[in-house]
């Protein structure tokens, strides 16, 4: 290879002083790119990381080790790559890569799940996959990514319905059971259906009692999205009439009305059951007891001093009246008395002042009981 001839510039003329820097001021910020595990890179690297052979990637060339994905966009592909005879045609989140998330995956999750399965499973890309399947997974993101489709697919997932027999629950109730680990897990299940998020849990033992009063009046107000439009025993498309049609939408939302109000029922027994055997619901109503006789007790101790007053107060009343009447009566028998010795000391002096005039006793006798006895 040839050298390359460098010339020298001449130098700068006398008196030449060096300008600062244009860029010094300038402040340049470093560029944050997120990559998504769709694209190029992505299939290149799954074509590596699921295969040594070049034959699953016909189409494969050269411009591809160009794309080659870099440490960090490698964190981030995902789902490992499954045969196209293993995917199921009739589960949509297996489709989009979401079999983990399910229900619980947010719509740029569903996205990207679409955007990396085409890649993975494109007919021109990989001869195994048939029509069917890429159809499959462009049905699976066009009812995923519709929020009301969704509803209706998550809702015809399949569900454990179960919730703890009364006699598990009076087993928990006599102490046999963990109330917590076996009413927890199921009111965790269940809160996948709660239309207000997030969902109070059932807590612990330390769990604060206005914390546990707000858990069951959230469930006793439970408000689910379960959407049973799904159901159904007739198929209406095929209905040969529209008599017969109307008559098949009938009987379906019949049926649909039926699993409503089973949920509805069965979420209502679960609270009732778990609210009889809960602890903490059964020490709080104690101590209500409690104060509640206590507070009764009180009321009672005051009702009977008060009780004990007024029988206080009457007695001394009518220890009062008695005493005033029998002074009453005292002093009348004192005024007799006092009455009839004046009356005594007046018939005296009559009798001294009549012997003057007559010496006729009967007389005398006679006028002195005339005297008036006041």
């Amino acid at each position: 290879m040839a050298s390359a001839e460098i010339s020298s510039l001449p130098p700068p003329p006398e008196g030449f002083v060096t300008p600062a820097s244009t860029h010094a001021s300038l402040s340049v910020s470093p560029l944050h790119f997120t990559f998504a595990p769709a694209g190029r890179s992505f299939e290149y690297l799954m074509h590596l990381t699921s295969s040594p052979s070049a034959d699953d990637f016909p189409d494969h060339d050269d411009t591809y080790e160009d794309d080659a994905p870099t440490e960090d966009q490698s964190a981030q592909s995902s789902a490992p790559r499954v045969h196209p005879d293993l995917l199921d045609h009739h589960d949509m989140y297996q489709l989009l890569g979401l079999s983990t998330e399910r229900f619980r995956a947010t719509p740029d999750d569903i996205k990207t799940g679409y955007r990396r399965m085409i890649l993975l499973y494109h007919p021109d890309k990989n001869p195994d996959v048939t029509d069917d399947l890429f159809k499959a997974i462009s049905k699976a993101f066009d009812t995923l990514s519709n929020p009301q489709k969704r509803r209706v697919y998550d809702s015809s997932e399949p569900f454990d319905d179960t919730i703890p027999s009364e006699t598990l629950t009076k087993q928990v109730y006599e102490g046999k059971k963990d109330f917590y680990m076996v009413y927890g897990p199921v009111f965790q299940r269940f809160s996948m259906w709660s239309v207000a998020q997030p969902v109070p849990q059932l807590g612990d033992a330390t769990t604060p009692w206005p914390q546990v009063e707000k858990f069951y009046k959230f469930w006793f107000e439970f408000k689910s999205w379960r959407d049973y439009s799904f159901a159904g025993e007739h198929d209406v498309d095929s209905a040969d009439s529209r008599d017969e049609k109307r008559y098949m939408e009938k009987e379906n939302e019949k049926e649909r009305i039926k699993l409503k109000k089973q949920e509805t029922m069965r979420l209502s027994k679960l609270v009732e059951l778990a609210r009889k055997c809960d602890p903490r619901v059964n020490k709080h109503e104690e101590e209500m007891e409690q104060a509640k006789q206590a507070k009764k007790g009180n009321k009672a101790e005051q009702a009977r001093k008060a009780k004990e007053e007024v029988e206080r107060k009457a007695k001394e009343e009518a220890e009062k009246k008695a005493k005033e009447e029998k002074d009453k009566a005292l002093d009348k028998k004192k005024e007799k008395e006092r009455q009839a010795k004046l009356l005594q000391k007046a018939r005296k002096r009559t009798r001294d002042i009549s012997t003057t005039l007559t010496t006729d006793s009967d007389e005398i006798e006679k006028l002195c009981q005339r005297l008036p006895a006041q």
